[in-house]
């Protein structure tokens, strides 16, 4: 539960909005920050345009939030890889130290490690970055899953 009473509208949360529609966003963000949702959150999802989804995504993926390096060193893939998948994936990266991570975005990244690429792997370069090109041949130690950007 959220401590102290968060002023919305100086906040920015509430910029362009009149009548109705504020009166609905504020009872939205007020039922958020009831179920504890940190104000880093609200604003992402208010400027993104998605924050009257939150209710059901956290519905459906559960309540416990993680941070990126959480998900990373709970799921055995290295940081900069899972930060590279959510920018393929066209996800939005949450500052680093947010917990916007849920339970679903977890086993997500659990399941990559089922052949996932990782510096340690022969078969796998990383190029520029994130960026990860297929060598040739395919890693019979590591089993590396052959559908991964074929080169």
């Amino acid at each position: 539960m959220a401590s102290e009473r968060i002023d919305f509208a100086a906040e920015g949360l509430l910029d362009g909005l009149q009548g109705s529609q504020r009166e609905e966003r504020v009872q939205l963000l007020e039922y958020l920050a009831a179920e504890g949702v940190e104000l880093s959150e609200l604003r992402r999802t208010t400027a993104s345009g998605t924050v009257m989804f939150l209710p059901a995504e956290r519905l459906i993926s559960g309540e416990e939030r993680y941070t990126a390096a959480e998900v990373a060193q709970r799921s055995g893939i290295e940081l900069e890889f899972l930060l590279a998948l959510r920018r393929a994936m066209g996800l939005p990266i949450p500052d680093p130290n947010e917990r916007a991570y849920t339970t679903t975005d977890l086993e997500m990244a659990q399941m990559t490690t089922q052949g996932s690429p990782t510096r340690r792997c022969s078969s796998w370069t990383a190029r520029s970055g994130a960026r990860w090109r297929r060598r040739p041949r395919h890693c019979e130690r590591c089993r590396c899953v052959s559908s991964w950007n074929r080169a």
